[in-house]
């Protein structure tokens, strides 16, 4: 019986590393959004061997639908300042106290921080890159904002 031959159902540069593709995007622009400041623009760059980019953005991408998608219109937003953020954070609160969460690119929160009525500064230790922050404020979600953090 001759050996089974296995078969390149992707770009076959991608086969030594196991996966169909090497890296995985969406980027949706708005008119008027600025080119480094898009509605949505997530992206999968080159994963460990064997790990598929489109997996990891679905999973961000459903991360973003729940946090983006739903935020509540009865409250008044938070202000998160500044963005792109370099080293601190700011969020002032109008009427409640709430819950701040950092989430990274593969939804996995980094930050998670009480915060109370007036402006609340924070320092996370983040390495550079783009965070998505969710405020919650009385169980439901206040605001969400896309952080571009630098150090």
């Amino acid at each position: 019986m001759p050996a089974r031959r296995e078969r390149a159902w992707a770009d076959s540069r991608c086969l030594q590393n196991g996966t169909s593709s090497l890296s995985a995007f969406i980027r949706i622009a708005k008119p008027g959004d600025a080119d480094d400041s898009l509605s949505l623009d997530l992206n999968v760059p080159l994963l460990p061997t064997g790990m598929e980019p489109i997996d990891s953005l679905q999973r961000l991408y459903n991360q973003w639908k729940t946090t983006i998608a739903t935020s509540d219109p009865g409250f008044e937003k938070p202000l998160i300042y500044p963005n792109p953020a370099s080293g601190w954070l700011s969020v002032v609160l109008k009427e409640k106290d709430g819950l701040l969460e950092l989430f990274d690119l593969t939804s996995r929160r980094v930050f998670s921080k009480k915060i109370t009525v007036g402006e609340n500064r924070f320092a996370p230790a983040l390495p550079n890159g783009v965070y998505f922050a969710k405020i919650t404020v009385g169980g439901h979600i206040a605001t969400t904002h896309k952080i571009i953090w630098r150090q």
